[in-house]
């Protein structure tokens, strides 16, 4: 007797397209962790409170620094283009690519790179 181990059970399918059905799914997996970091921030904010750390709404009303703004507009840059390299690699030079993969291969705290 042969025993399936098999427990995924059958994916759903949204599209034809082999490649409609794979971002469909990197999609609903981002969105899923996007769900639980939701959770997870809000269950620490209600500890914070509850230890009586922070007062409620203090994050809701936080103001960043200017400093911290342009940190954050430069982090969320380096972020979308890693997220969507794999996009724009099909229209980048070869020049552009080393260039890139250079970049990405630098060491942050080599003052000479």
């Amino acid at each position: 007797m042969e025993i399936d181990l098999n427990t995924r059970g059958k994916r759903p399918t949204f599209f034809e397209n082999a490649e409609s059905e794979v971002l469909m799914t990197a999609l609903l997996e981002t969105m899923s962790e996007l769900w639980a970091t939701r959770e997870r921030l809000l269950a620490l904010e209600r500890v914070l409170q509850d230890a009586g750390l922070v007062a409620g709404g203090a994050v809701d009303g936080h103001a960043f620094s200017k400093e911290d703004e342009a940190s954050l507009a430069n982090n969320r840059q380096a972020f979308l283009t890693d997220a969507f390299r794999a996009l724009a690699a099909e229209f980048q030079t070869l020049d552009e690519r080393t260039a890139d993969i250079q970049a990405f291969q630098k060491d942050p705290g080599d003052a000479d790179a």
